[in-house]
């Protein structure tokens, strides 16, 4: 009974290890689409153009650090930045671009520059909030 049980085992344990590598290759898959969709914004881009969407994909976690926008023109991208405090309240630490970003927000980016401005217009206020691409993102790494 003890050969069963090992035998056993190992088949329980390959079909485990299947299962998640097909995971793993299908997670990979559906990233390499996303970032291909979504190309990430360069130091040597320009962007004046207003947020549409920030969508949300199924089964992946948002990552503070990065954003997927969707603009009013329809063009895809991905803002990357490097971590702040500039804008947190005390003891919350460092937050990234996604946790500001809405619907409705004019981004502005000049070429040749790594920072990308947040404008934020309502009935009272204008708010002008602004993020340091990060490099630590970079396609391939």
């Amino acid at each position: 009974m003890n050969k069963y049980n090992l035998i056993g085992f190992a088949i329980f344990m390959t079909i485990c290890i299947l299962i998640f590598l097909y995971q793993i290759d299908k997670t990979i898959k559906k990233t390499e689409e996303i970032r291909k969709r979504y190309p990430l914004i360069e130091i040597e881009d320009s962007l004046n153009s207003v947020v549409h969407k920030l969508p949300v994909f199924e089964g992946f976690l948002n990552n503070s650090l990065c954003a997927h926008i969707v603009l009013v023109s329809g063009k895809k991208l991905t803002i990357c930045s490097r971590p702040t405090n500039r804008y947190s309240k005390p003891g919350e630490g460092h937050k990234g671009i996604y946790d500001f970003i809405k619907s409705g927000d004019k981004l502005l980016k000049h070429t040749g520059s790594d920072t990308v401005f947040i404008v934020r217009e309502t009935n009272s206020e204008k708010l002008k909030l602004f993020f340091i691409l990060s490099d630590s993102f970079k396609k391939g790494k």
